[in-house]
């Protein structure tokens, strides 16, 4: 852009130029505030802020499930560990977004099993490995505290993310964040420079041209006015006369209408959002109601769900399995989800009850059943046998059972505040019967709903 500039500007022969650089045109020069790490980006640049919060903010809220493991089945149990877990999450997706790894400090007894975990601040982190020993060694400064993990033989110290890195297979990952550094810088330094343009007085750089013919004293105290006018908000907008002969400006920058730079941010805009995984509506809030609500759910099946997931893995193999349990993140309880399967579940029962065998119409309904359910749903109708009359001294019968310890499950949750839709195993409830429920127990907000949908199961004539 120089080189044209240059190219296509004349300055008459005649003349001797003036110049005096103001004083934001300085500040821009002088290589301040330059975004030089992701700590800075965001710090400084909101729309990589931004960016950050929407992920930790969307995973740190997915509900989680902690199941203890035994020989038999899992059985639901709280986070075993002093430190909050929505916490850590929220700290670990962030440092995982700008820095591509996190780690958490494992407080262990004396036979190696986690007591607590503390989170690790990743820019004080340095990452080492070390192939005789098959080790990963981690080293916190300036403290000079070390760890050090034996992968191969499922010993830890550090639990330790680490996002894809094509130039190594053990160290520190590639960040979201990293790869708009680029674009980052760019948004940096547009707000940048129209902050240092305004704050100096909304001066242009421009070339004073005077006659050759004017006198040196003329000449210099031309110089001092225009000196005391660009350098110095105060007098940017005083007018001033002068004797002189012919003055002619040529001005350098370019007009403030075209400070905004619409092109280029939308170009950083975009560049950003595609670092990150996420759609620009979701940053710039300029959808309607029904595109955001698509492009929600499409930022939590494409971004939301897989890096949930990879972060899952890591904390069951490093931390949890330690000591007997597991975690699961609850996605299908969010709500952009209960819609769908609300949804499903209508279809399918409208496919049961129009005659189609419940295994074709779990295709069509888009269900998922299990290896065993489907075993169940293969098996031929029976023909059903007479109701018979029940006596006080008569217990239910298994089904019935099963609807009851159900029932008391969702409403415990319901009182929990956790809500009252859950997943129940059974080998007595049918599949479709299983799925109508979670249905409804979606849209159930109070005790006496969950009763009603209960009672009217256990009514039915199956």
């Amino acid at each position: 852009m120089a080189s044209s500039f240059l190219e296509t500007t004349t300055i008459n022969k005649n003349t001797k130029s003036v110049t005096q650089i103001p004083y934001w045109f300085s500040e821009l020069t002088g290589g301040k505030n330059k975004i030089s790490n992701t700590a800075e980006a965001y710090t400084y640049v909101p729309l990589i802020f931004r960016a950050v919060t929407l992920i930790s903010n969307a995973i740190a809220t997915v509900p989680v499930k902690f199941y203890k493991t035994n020989s038999k089945k899992d059985v639901e149990t709280e986070w075993m560990f002093r430190e909050g877990f929505s916490n850590l999450i929220w700290r670990t997706t962030a440092s995982m977004c700008l820095k591509g790894s996190a780690y958490w400090e494992r407080v262990q007894n004396g036979y190696s099993k986690p007591q607590n975990v503390y989170y690790r601040n990743p820019y004080s982190m340095t990452v080492e490995y070390r192939e005789r020993e098959k080790a990963i060694l981690f080293t916190q400064n300036p403290s000079g505290t070390q760890w050090v993990n034996f992968p191969e033989a499922n010993r830890y110290q550090i639990v330790y993310f680490a996002d894809f890195d094509p130039a190594n297979d053990v160290t520190n990952g590639v960040g979201n964040a990293e790869v708009a550094m680029t674009n980052a810088s760019l948004l940096h330094y547009m707000d940048r420079f129209a902050s240092k343009f305004f704050e100096g007085g909304a001066m242009p750089v421009t070339f004073l041209g005077m006659d050759v013919s004017t006198p040196k004293e003329e000449v210099n105290r031309v110089e001092r006015i225009m000196r005391n006018m660009i350098s110095s908000i105060a007098n940017a907008f005083n007018v001033v006369g002068i004797r002189a002969g012919a003055i002619t400006t040529q001005q350098l920058t370019p007009p403030i209408k075209d400070l905004a730079m619409t092109e280029l941010y939308q170009q950083a805009l975009s560049n950003v959002a595609l670092a990150f995984g996420i759609p620009k509506t979701m940053l710039e809030d300029a959808a309607n109601y029904a595109t955001a609500k698509e492009h929600r759910k499409g930022f939590y099946d494409e971004t939301i769900i897989p890096k949930a997931n990879r972060l899952r893995d890591v904390i069951n193999t490093q931390l949890l399995a330690d000591v007997g349990a597991r975690l699961d993140f609850d996605f299908g309880s969010l709500s952009i989800y209960q819609e769908d399967e609300k949804f499903r579940a209508e279809v399918f029962k409208m496919y049961v009850d129009g005659g189609i065998e419940m295994s074709v119409a779990a295709e069509l309904a888009g269900i998922e059943f299990t290896d065993e359910q489907m075993k169940k749903l293969s098996k031929p109708k029976e023909e059903p046998k007479p109701p018979e009359q029940p006596t006080q001294e008569q217990e239910d019968d298994p089904m019935t059972e099963d609807l009851k310890r159900w029932q008391r499950k969702a409403t415990k949750r319901l009182k929990d505040g956790k809500g009252a839709s859950c997943d129940f195993e059974s080998d007595y409830i049918p599949a479709w019967m299983i799925a109508d429920i979670k249905a409804e127990l979606a849209d159930s907000n109070t005790v006496d709903e969950v009763v009603d949908v209960f009672g009217k199961k256990r009514s039915q004539d199956i």
